[in-house]
């Protein structure tokens, strides 16, 4: 994790992506380090799911749209390329 608007905990990582909880109020920005150039799927509780794709640097841009200070689970799963 580089930054985020909105605490994370439980951080747990897999074979194929990473998985948390985050909750706050105002948008849901944060941004994760990862392979470069590399593809995700991220799937939040109560919300569609969100392609992204890392950029040039590896910096993968997530946002989990605006919070109501509920926490929800997020799920990131690399896709294939």
């Amino acid at each position: 994790l580089v930054g985020s608007r909105w605490p994370v905990r439980g951080l747990a990582r897999g074979a194929d992506g990473f998985a948390f909880k985050a909750g706050g109020f105002g948008a849901g920005e944060m941004v994760w380090r990862v392979a470069p150039g590399s593809r995700w799927r991220i799937a939040r509780e109560g919300g569609a799911d969100i392609d992204a794709d890392a950029a040039a640097d590896g910096a993968l841009r997530i946002d989990l749209g605006l919070g109501h200070g509920r926490e929800i689970d997020v799920r990131v799963a690399r896709r294939a390329p």
